[in-house]
């Protein structure tokens, strides 16, 4: 079977997004930005990740246009094949930081790894009622769940549903999901609701343009809704606005999702030029950008490991820490992704995703 076309301003866009977020979280973590100016340039890592959605959506509706396998199980497998393996990868990259960091072994904390590898965990600290927390602080884990759920829903939706209702049904999700937050945040409804996010990027590449036009008008609900979700919570009024936190951070990701979204629908064959002459340079990124995604935090940013080297705090150690991030995201990509799928694929219920 022909592997999925591929689309370079995807490449281009998901080589530059994974790069941003690195070097965001690199730069912020390791260089003393002192003034607000200076630090602006480096604060949209969490719009990037929204980015992602949209690009995920755009390149697995593409792939199941090219490949239509979205309504059987061959879908699910094919993509925990690609997710498996690197959130593994992140679970080790986050917890070989911390036990180099202390010198010694750590608790392998058996309920939170679970509850990582059933892609159960979000980034609790600023949303309450997840499940679980990202394993040993690999913050980049919480989109991974997000992730692997969109999947599943994409696959019920493409399996159950008429194609003429498919995006309002995905919208309906979300809706659903926002209305669940509002009477009790939990990580079901939280996946629920951004799955319009990336339910409207697969619908950039459907040849139907009315696709479009319905996912935007379902993101302006779901961003509706989520704004009287944070006025009804205080969030506007009663105490100070945390556009980190929840739930004035649901508004940020999705109001933001949906104003990309927005301009993509009006003006993308103009921004996909742009992008191609522009981004050209970033696309070498693209086929490593999950791996560099779920290593660069406690390997580059979040990062304290090689203290003990006498390492400079600074520059020094944003390029020492990068440089090294960067190096086993590649060597992830090459090596240790086809060998682990390589090892998933002999069991009896992969082989048929082969």
């Amino acid at each position: 079977m022909k592997a999925a076309p591929r689309v370079g301003v995807l490449d281009e866009l998901r080589g530059f997004a994974a790069l941003y977020v690195a070097c965001a979280h690199v730069v912020l973590h390791n260089l003393n930005l002192a003034t607000v100016w200076s630090r602006l340039p480096w604060l949209f890592g969490q719009e990037m990740v929204m980015m992602f959605f949209l690009i995920s959506g755009a390149a697995i509706r593409l792939s199941a246009q090219h490949r239509p396998v979205a309504g059987s199980w061959v879908f699910l497998q094919r993509r925990f094949l690609r997710l498996f393996p690197m959130i593994v990868l992140g679970l080790a990259a986050g917890y070989a930081a911390a036990a180099i960091e202390a010198a010694d072994w750590r608790p392998v904390r058996p309920a939170e790894l679970l509850g990582n590898l059933l892609f159960l965990q979000d980034f609790a600290p600023v949303k309450p009622g997840t499940i679980c927390s990202t394993y040993y602080g690999n913050a980049m884990l919480w989109s991974l769940s997000y992730e692997w759920w969109f999947y599943v829903l994409f696959f019920a939706i493409s399996s159950k549903v008429p194609v003429a209702l498919r995006t309002h049904v995905a919208g309906a999700v979300a809706v659903m999901g926002v209305a669940a937050l509002a009477v009790w945040p939990n990580g079901p409804s939280y996946w629920a609701a951004y799955f319009i996010a990336w339910w409207a990027g697969g619908t950039l590449v459907d040849p139907d343009p009315r696709e479009r036009r319905r996912a935007l008008a379902w993101m302006l609900v779901t961003v509706a809704g989520v704004t009287l979700l944070a006025a009804r919570a205080g969030g506007f009024s009663e105490t100070p606005w945390r556009p980190g936190v929840y739930p004035l951070l649901i508004v940020r990701h999705l109001g933001i999702t949906a104003v990309l979204f927005g301009i993509l629908v009006f003006a993308g064959p103009w921004l996909r030029g742009v992008a191609q002459k522009r981004l050209r340079g970033f696309a070498w990124a693209a086929p490593m950008s999950y791996a560099l995604y779920v290593v660069h935090y406690p390997l580059a940013s979040d990062a304290r490991w090689l203290a003990r080297t006498g390492l400079p705090a600074g520059a020094a150690s944003a390029l020492v820490y990068g440089g090294i991030a960067l190096g086993i995201a590649w060597l992830a990509e090459k090596y240790y992704q086809p060998l682990v799928r390589g090892w998933l694929l002999r069991l009896p219920g992969l082989r048929a995703a082969a």
